[in-house]
């Protein structure tokens, strides 16, 4: 969507972010691409795409970009808006510092301002206004940086985690691994049980009779059932 109001003074709005676009372009290694590369307008227009898909949505749409109005795009309105980014020339002004300033002049609330520039002048203006400031150079390295992290690290991490039961094959494969050990047949891990060795249960040295063996006396009885045992001796039928 155009704006094609007046191009004389700022729009009556009250921006978040405000940046000096050439002096923005100048602080990154953005440069254009395809027939036009190496031109400033493909330049410009590339760092209109980087800022559009670098800035959240609701702050995108509080945002406005100055560029001196030197080498406007031909055919196109003083001010336009491009992504949901305000991008205005500062045609009617000296250069892009001076309109920078009367934004900041009519801004409504000042302090929820940031100017992104290294402009003194600007900076200066920006300080008198309790507005907030920052180097070109400095907000991009910020602004690549967000762009390299994830958004909520611990969302992130929390659906890395599985989610749901398992599935039939996983179920099979733990049984495969580990048995059907039914869990009332678990011994309680700070019970002492015959043959286990607890702090006030250790078997003293005389009682270890066959070192050959690694388990204790009595060790996976409880594990057998009725139908296991050969009634006349015992033991385990094979």
């Amino acid at each position: 969507m155009n704006d094609s109001t007046s191009n004389q003074s700022p729009l009556s709005t009250t921006p978040r972010l405000l940046i000096d676009g050439y002096n923005l372009l100048y602080a990154t290694d953005i440069t254009g691409q395809g027939r036009d590369a190496g031109t400033l307008q493909a330049a410009r227009q590339a760092l209109l795409d980087f800022l559009a898909n670098s800035l959240k949505t609701n702050l995108l749409e509080k945002t406005i970009i100055v560029f001196d109005a030197n080498n406007p795009p031909p055919g196109l309105p003083r001010r336009v808006r491009q992504a949901g980014l305000l991008i205005h020339y500062a045609t009617g002004f000296p250069d892009a510092d001076e309109l920078l300033k009367q934004y900041l002049e009519v801004h409504t609330a000042p302090r929820q301002l940031l100017v992104v520039s290294s402009d003194h002048d600007v900076q200066r203006a920006a300080r008198r206004r309790g507005a907030d400031y920052i180097d070109s150079d400095a907000w991009y390295r910020k602004l690549l940086a967000q762009r390299n992290q994830p958004e909520d690290p611990e969302m992130q991490l929390a659906n890395e985690k599985p989610s749901g039961p398992p599935s039939a094959a996983e179920v099979k494969k733990w049984l495969e691994e580990f048995g059907s050990l039914p869990l009332d047949s678990l011994p309680d891990a700070n019970a002492a049980t015959p043959g286990r060795a607890t702090p006030g249960n250790a078997p003293s040295p005389e009682e270890i009779t066959d070192i050959s063996n690694p388990f204790p006396p009595g060790y996976g009885e409880d594990l057998l059932t009725e139908n296991d045992l050969d009634q006349e001796d015992g033991f385990r039928l094979d």
